[in-house]
């Protein structure tokens, strides 16, 4: 339903565009009139999406990574990344139009304290963490739900600020930070 959602949103910009440059029809007013109908359709779709979508990621994984260091962007697909490094140091991801789902179940983290950080303006964020790692995680979504450790919030502007009793004590942390304008972030 989300590729048919993204699907008829792009050829209906694209039709109105083709049409203002061909002088039959006039795009400011037109998105003037109807930008409430992209808000409907966006709503029929989250209505009518699968409950299956908030399930762990699949047993294939798309990459799989040893790097100590995660840099990533995507624009126009989802993203699935097993991180396997024993020394990792964090990173930035950053997508627009597409989920999110990074495995850092079998890594270690590196001596110190690391930043990873997990941007994205169109799509979901699913991260899996190593059993009892001490983190501290920052999540926000402008139109999204929260679900970090068990602790959920829905609506506008959620944000939920987590931290694990083992962080300030122990010499192996992870800061994460993960923003999303419209889409939902699960953390276990």
């Amino acid at each position: 339903m989300r590729n048919l959602f993204w699907g008829i949103v792009f050829i209906t910009f694209g039709v109105l565009f083709l049409l203002d440059n061909l002088g039959y029809a006039d795009i400011s007013e037109i998105i003037h009139d109807y930008w409430p109908l992209i808000l409907i359709i966006w709503g029929f779709s989250i209505l009518t999406r699968s409950k299956s979508r908030h399930r762990p990621p699949q047993v294939e994984i798309t990459q799989q990574s040893a790097s100590d260091v995660l840099h990533q962007s995507n624009i126009f697909g989802d993203l699935f990344t097993k991180i396997i490094s024993q020394n990792f140091k964090g990173g930035s991801i950053n997508t627009v139009f597409g989920d999110c789902e990074i495995d850092l179940s079998g890594s270690s983290f590196a001596e110190g304290e690391h930043e990873l950080k997990i941007h994205g303006v169109f799509g979901d964020s699913f991260i899996i963490l190593p059993k009892d790692a001490p983190v501290s995680i920052t999540a926000s979504s402008v139109f999204g739900d929260l679900a970090i450790y068990g602790q959920q919030k829905s609506g506008f502007s959620a944000d939920i600020q987590y931290k694990t009793p083992s962080y300030s004590t122990t010499d192996r942390r992870m800061k994460i930070i993960i923003t999303k304008v419209f889409g939902d972030i699960r953390v276990e």
